[in-house]
């Protein structure tokens, strides 16, 4: 597998002009230009020369030069993952829980309901529990991207578990073993923790009965103790690691919470399993940022709702991207991994594993955890379906990725008057430790397109543009030539060096860096159905879109003192389409730079 490049200097810092160009006054460009230049001219070569090397030593240990200083990133981050990097999932169930045997209706007796709800959920477990243990097996087959070249698995290690510690200055990620034999997951019942054996000696699944089983009696035991404690036992994740790591510490003071850690560290996975009601959008908002529903610094904690028909994950972000996820959801959907459960194990163990915490801890958690809902509770998430504006009979491809930037563009400035930077997410895992890269779509063609379409003046040439610009992007960060991840290379090195790099410190780079929309997509509804995420700038927005066969679905995470604006963003983005279904209407027939 290759080694992700670095890419020349001068290449970047041209790309990194044109990049900005859209985001700058006159005057602001010119400065950019001359920042480029000083770094061209001053120490610029130096770093870039020192990167290069360092790319070569740190490929003989397995990593890529981004691999440091992208952990790093994440590592250092000291306030609450949920509402700093955090996301919430819906993902399609493995198990439809039409098929579940047993499945009893709403308005059946509530022991036949919770029955069906354990066989549900234990069907879920049952498959992506099965995922997990191929891969520690060594069965799991090598994933590979649509066009047949081998994906890195670096990622992969989430699946043995494990969790992310915190640290007074930086926290550390403590893996966990990986045996497939005899391995338990985590239970969340109410903010209670519960362990029970998921895997045979053999480190295969065990059968879903026997998990039901588990299921039920966590259950009862939850519905024994009563209400649901305060604090719970999440709370402490849900701090951020400024707060999180001496909490932690006084926790385990005691050596009975440590036994409690250690077994948190070694679970396969964590399920919560939820009994409150909500519509779909409300599942998926909890499960971003609501205490309970995960242990924040484990890499994945699914969520399997106990009352109707949702199904997510909550992702801590550090070790692990989206991509990656699909493919092991896609995997979970085949049940070829759970075929060999042992028959033996018709019952297992189940564990109750809770934290003393001493009374002055309990009521300072409190405090803390209150005032982290009401931060939270400040997020809203809105979900935005907009007619596909291609039609039927258009001659030529256009992209739905470009066409949903393009629209989100166009309601950005449509709403504010004014253009502000646009990440997007571009898989890399096509080269060794690779991660992601940032596509910029908020180009210079962009804006043109999008200003033509407000006015009506929108043609073919002006589309063409856009769509070069766009694919172009996609190209750059697919062979490794993106801007972005190579500035923050180069950013390390400077540091590392006690050098200051004039471009970094140039209000252009702030601009860019600076992300209005956080934004990203996973192409389609088959495993992963929507996303949730905090916005990564103060007065931004964090959108997942989709592009499905006829319309294009936005879910739109903002601030409530945003509501205003974000419903004209919204609206406009209904404009948009319409305006973009007018040019491509128009020009049915005729061809496009983009085929």
């Amino acid at each position: 597998m290759d080694p992700l490049p670095v890419p020349p200097l001068t290449q970047t810092l041209q790309k990194y002009l044109v990049a900005v160009q859209p985001l700058l006054s006159r005057q602001e460009q010119d400065e950019a230009r001359d920042a480029v230049q000083r770094t061209l001219d001053g120490v610029g070569p130096v770093c870039q020369s020192a990167l290069e090397e360092f790319a070569a030593s740190e490929r003989t240990a397995g990593r890529s030069w981004l691999s440091t200083a992208w952990l790093r990133g994440y590592l250092d981050v000291r306030t609450p993952l949920p509402l700093t990097s955090s996301v919430g999932f819906q993902i399609r169930p493995p198990v439809p829980r039409s098929s579940e045997p047993g499945a009893a209706a709403a308005s059946q007796v509530s022991a036949q309901t919770h029955t069906a709800h354990a066989a549900h959920a234990a069907g879920v477990i049952q498959r992506l529990a099965g995922v997990h243990l191929a891969w520690l097996r060594g069965e799991l087959p090598v994933e590979q991207t649509p066009r047949g070249e081998r994906v890195c698995g670096l990622q992969r290690e989430v699946l043995a578990g494990g969790l992310r510690h915190p640290g007074t200055s930086t926290d550390e990620f403590r893996p966990a073993d990986d045996s497939p034999q005899r391995r338990e997951v985590g239970l969340l019942v109410d903010d209670r923790f519960v362990v029970a054996q998921v895997s045979d000696s053999a480190g295969h699944p065990l059968a879903r009965e026997t998990l039901a089983q588990s299921i039920q009696e966590a259950l009862h035991r939850a519905d024994l103790a009563g209400p649901a404690p305060d604090p719970g036992f999440t709370a402490v994740s849900y701090l951020g690691s400024a707060r999180a790591s001496a909490y932690l510490d006084r926790l385990l003071d005691d050596p009975a919470n440590q036994r409690v850690y250690e077994r948190l560290a070694e679970v396969l996975f964590v399920v919560h399993l939820d009994r409150a009601a909500g519509s779909t959008q409300e599942h998926l908002w909890r499960a971003a940022f609501s205490p309970g529903q995960a242990w924040a610094y484990t890499p994945i904690t699914y969520q399997v709702s106990l009352v109707d028909d949702f199904v997510g994950m909550h992702l801590e972000h550090s070790q692990v991207d989206a991509a990656t996820l699909k493919a092991v959801l896609r995997h979970a959907q085949s049940d070829v991994w759970t075929a060999r459960a042992d028959p033996a194990y018709a019952s297992a163990p189940v564990e109750s594993v809770e934290w003393t915490y001493p009374d002055d801890l309990a009521t300072e958690l409190r405090v803390e955890l209150d005032a982290y809902q009401q931060e939270a509770g400040q997020l809203r998430l809105d979900t935005v379906r907009v007619a596909r504006p291609v039609p039927a009979d258009l001659p030529f491809r256009v992209s739905d990725d470009a066409l949903c930037q393009w629209m989100m563009l166009y309601a950005q400035l449509s709403t504010y008057e004014r253009v502000r930077s646009t990440y997007e997410a571009v898989d890399t895992r096509h080269y060794s430790a690779g991660r992601t890269e940032c596509l910029r779509s908020v180009t210079p063609e962009a804006v043109d397109l999008v200003r033509a379409l407000r006015d009506g003046t929108a043609q073919a040439r002006h589309l063409n543009a856009a769509l070069v610009a766009h694919k172009e992007w996609i190209k750059a960060c697919k062979t490794g030539q993106g801007i972005d991840r190579h500035l923050t290379g180069l950013a390390s090195i400077a540091a590392a060096r006690g050098v200051r790099l004039p471009v970094l410190d140039d209000v252009s780079y702030g601009r860019l860096k600076t992300d209005f929309l956080s934004t990203s997509s996973i192409g389609d509804h088959d495993q992963i159905v929507g996303m949730c995420f905090a916005p990564t700038s103060e007065g931004g927005l964090g959108v997942n879109y989709t592009a499905l066969p006829d319309v294009y679905e936005f879910l739109v995470t903002s601030h409530r003192t945003q509501a205003r604006d974000v419903g004209t963003f919204v609206a406009r983005l209904d404009e948009a389409a319409a305006a973009l279904a007018t040019l491509l209407d128009s020009l049915a027939g005729e061809r496009t730079a983009d085929q």
